[in-house]
């Protein structure tokens, strides 16, 4: 045992041991989401209900591209204010809808949207197309256009995700929370997205040093 015969003589040599593969470790992925004063400026000029609707509900329930055009009529429920999220691997989730959302969904249906008895939510307004369900393209093309007026270059559909993951860690939201809202299988998966900004940590160590400071009577005022 642990031996293997080897040679014409027939000696037995101890079995060498198998290589272990060895794993790098990759270094976790940093986001860095938007600053408030980026979504400000990104935001600021829009007219259409629709195309802010699409925005905030990336921000206000981070919702990714494709679960944008995939939402339809009957998923928005404003008597409940939620909404049913058809996400990937055909997972759905229900998420609560904030009122300022439901106020937006509501004009757009009411002024914007072509009453054409489609049940996609978001569809679009004008044009050889209009009335027909919004795509990836039509999406990109609107964050595009509004990138080349603000100049907010980093402004792309899913730093709009990464602010709500952010956002509410920052407002004391359990992981696990986080997790079920952007609709994560794993847990970890979520963790890159709540990474805290600079300032907020740098202001979180100055009032630390504030304190520590006064433990310290050596140390000049």
């Amino acid at each position: 045992r642990g031996t293997r015969r080897e040679g014409r003589l027939g000696l037995f040599l101890p079995e060498r041991k198998q290589r272990l593969e060895l794993k790098v470790k990759v270094p976790r992925k940093v986001i860095d989401p938007l600053k408030p004063c980026e979504v400000d400026g990104f935001l600021n000029g829009i007219h259409r209900y629709r195309d802010l609707s699409i925005i905030l509900v990336m921000l206000f329930c981070g919702l990714r591209t494709q679960e944008v055009i995939n939402l339809r009529i009957q998923d928005v429920d404003f008597q409940q204010s939620q909404m049913k999220v058809h996400g990937k691997g055909k997972k759905q989730r229900f998420l609560p809808l904030p009122y300022r959302l439901m106020q937006l969904f509501e004009k757009y249906l009411s002024y914007e949207r072509p009453n054409d008895g489609a049940d996609c939510f978001f569809v679009v307004l004008q044009g050889a197309s209009e009335g027909k369900r919004m795509t990836s393209a039509g999406i990109r093309s609107l964050f595009r256009y509004r990138r080349q007026i603000t100049q907010i270059k980093r402004a792309r559909p899913h730093q709009f995700r990464h602010a709500f993951a952010s956002d509410m860690a920052r407002a004391g939201v359990p992981l696990t929370t986080i997790q079920r809202l952007l609709g994560h299988s794993d847990p970890a998966t979520s963790e890159i997205y709540i990474e805290l900004f600079l300032d907020d940590i740098r202001a979180d160590y100055d009032s630390a040093m504030e304190r520590i400071k006064t433990r310290y009577a050596a140390i000049p005022t």
